[in-house]
């Protein structure tokens, strides 16, 4: 996709205040370069919690995990990947290793018979599994880049929130849910992910904090407020253009339907 590369964004926000631009990111490091892409970084996940077009998941349905497999030396598996089984070649959606030391999956494909080595499809974590049990309740984990989310369709009379990476059911304070909820999930997806416009307006949002940061208010803020509010022009079109908003889908319209509905983004 066409548009800035995090490096290119790192040495604008340099050159906003008048700082030479590098070759390489220093991610995590104590160099100015570092400085500018966790302004970066912080800016951008300030962002993305508003929930736009393209980083919220709409009517996604949170299944229940409804195998259980017992497990040992288990690595370091992420919550929402494809696990395979090796030998059955059954393959299911991670959501945790709970408190008993039991793997949950959401089954996908095939049937998994227990005792077969687990093999995480992103991560590539491996556990060597044991007793197999079918479950009828559960903990609904959500992925780790989830920022915000909330009920919608056939789930939107639910009230629930994201507490500790789960789902927590606000009526009846619980984490243990007895059958899918379907909701809206707003992501915090990598610069790399995210449109050319979007891109340009964390960027240039961030340079202007970090010019601020570091240099204060003077005359090339003023300058970097007219970059920033012509990216937000720009970002906004867009959002306008990717929603195809009609009279169904505005906030009148979905609570005659019953369906989800968006919050325009500031």
């Amino acid at each position: 996709m066409a548009g800035l590369t995090k490096l290119a964004a790192v040495n604008q926000i340099l050159e906003a205040v008048k700082q030479f631009p590098v070759t390489a990111l220093d991610t995590g490091g104590v160099s100015d370069a570092a400085r500018a892409e966790a302004v970066l970084d912080r800016e951008l996940t300030a962002i993305l919690s508003n929930g736009w077009h393209e980083n919220t998941d709409v009517n996604k349905e949170h299944k229940l995990a409804t195998k259980n497999i017992a497990v040992t030396g288990a690595g370091t598996f992420e919550a929402g990947e494809t696990v395979t089984e090796s030998t059955s070649g059954a393959t299911g959606i991670f959501y945790q290793i709970n408190a008993s030391n039991k793997m949950e999956l959401v089954p996908v494909s095939g049937t998994f018979t227990g005792g077969e080595t687990l093999t995480g499809g992103t991560s590539g974590a491996t556990a060597t599994g044991g007793t197999l049990t079918t479950v009828t309740t559960s903990e609904i984990v959500v992925p780790a880049d989830t920022l915000a989310i909330d009920s919608t369709g056939t789930s939107v009379w639910r009230d629930i929130s994201l507490r500790a990476g789960k789902l927590y059911d606000n009526d009846n304070l619980t984490f243990t849910f007895t059958d899918n909820v379907f909701c809206d999930v707003v992501r915090d997806l990598d610069f790399a992910d995210l449109t050319p416009e979007m891109r340009e307006y964390a960027t240039r949002s961030a340079s202007l904090i970090y010019h601020r940061r570091i240099v204060g208010g003077n005359g090339q803020d003023n300058f970097l407020r007219e970059e920033l509010d012509r990216a937000h022009r720009m970002i906004h079109r867009r959002e306008a253009s990717n929603r195809d908003v009609n009279l169904a889908s505005t906030a009148f319209g979905r609570s005659i339907t019953g369906t989800q509905f968006y919050v325009t983004p500031r």
